[in-house]
């Protein structure tokens, strides 16, 4: 619906051109709203469309982002929880994964193909995005800067000026950009790179998860933007007790009546019961 919507204004830029000073405050909103969606909704699963193709480039640029400063790319984006780099870079993650989901997941059986490895040019697409998102993840030179009171997380959450905050608020900014770099390399270990659970690299960042988690405050407003990098690595996880983390957060968060999250949570259940991959058994569930 959000890119029907921008699609029928004919686009971003057109709208863009129209805009009354440097940062329209419409568009501004329409352009976070619709990249976290698009790229979000596009890493919950083969069944979603990939992120809109030349939208998202890693210098801020793209078809359908408008108003970024190059300042902006490496500071944490109050819409996203993460940096203006990381939603390009997972933005990626999201179309090589879509290509390999297509590949090794049997459209008849809806398995996974045990036999199925990724190609070189795939592994080494892999390598060089590994190489990004950890460089990405330690490049965040400030938290957001957007200090009007209506610019709103996509879920409900405000956040102020980083100077209006505590320093347990900003430590919560910046594990939740962190986080979701994790969670980008989860899914290029798991989905690309038919790594299993046990691979270390998965596990390294199974843990750098629940790391990020014991900075963010139960019931805080970032623990709520937090469902995208705990049910990925939720679902990686293979300790009773990291499940116990993942599964105990994701309820706290179900608590402020958000269904997808209730979803989520169930979905995740499910993969440690069968011991399925998420990605087979998703069915329209969003993960962000």
């Amino acid at each position: 619906i959000a890119r029907q919507m921008i699609v029928a204004k004919g686009g971003l830029h057109h709208l863009a051109q129209k805009a009354d000073g440097a940062r329209d405050k419409a568009i501004f909103f329409l352009s976070r709203w619709f990249a976290y969606l698009d790229v979000l909704g596009s890493l919950s699963g083969s069944k979603q469309d990939q992120p809109l193709y030349g939208a998202y480039l890693e210098d801020g640029g793209g078809l359908w982002l408008v108003n970024r400063s190059d300042e902006e790319i490496y500071q944490i984006d109050c819409f996203f929880g993460f940096s203006g780099r990381c939603i390009a870079l997972l933005a990626q993650v999201a179309e090589l994964a879509g290509q390999c989901d297509r590949q090794r997941i049997d459209p008849i059986t809806n398995q996974v193909k045990s036999s199925w490895r990724p190609s070189e040019a795939r592994k080494n697409q892999a390598a060089d995005l590994q190489k990004r998102l950890k460089a990405s993840v330690t490049t965040v030179f400030r938290g957001c800067m957007h200090s009007d009171p209506s610019s709103l997380h996509p879920q409900h959450n405000q956040m102020e000026g980083e100077e209006g905050k505590s320093e347990q608020d900003v430590a919560e900014i910046y594990a939740t950009n962190e986080a979701y770099h994790w969670a980008g390399l989860i899914h290029l270990s798991r989905r690309v790179l038919a790594q299993s659970p046990d691979n270390p690299e998965v596990r390294e960042n199974v843990q750098k998860i629940l790391g990020s988690l014991e900075k963010v405050r139960r019931g805080s407003t970032a623990e709520s933007c937090l469902l995208f990098p705990m049910f990925t690595a939720g679902c990686e996880a293979q300790g009773e007790k990291d499940r116990e983390v993942f599964m105990e957060r994701l309820r706290g968060i179900e608590g402020w009546g958000l269904q997808h999250v209730r979803r989520a949570r169930k979905l995740m259940q499910e993969v440690w019961d069968s011991g399925r991959a998420w990605e087979t058994l998703v069915n329209g569930e969003f993960f962000g």
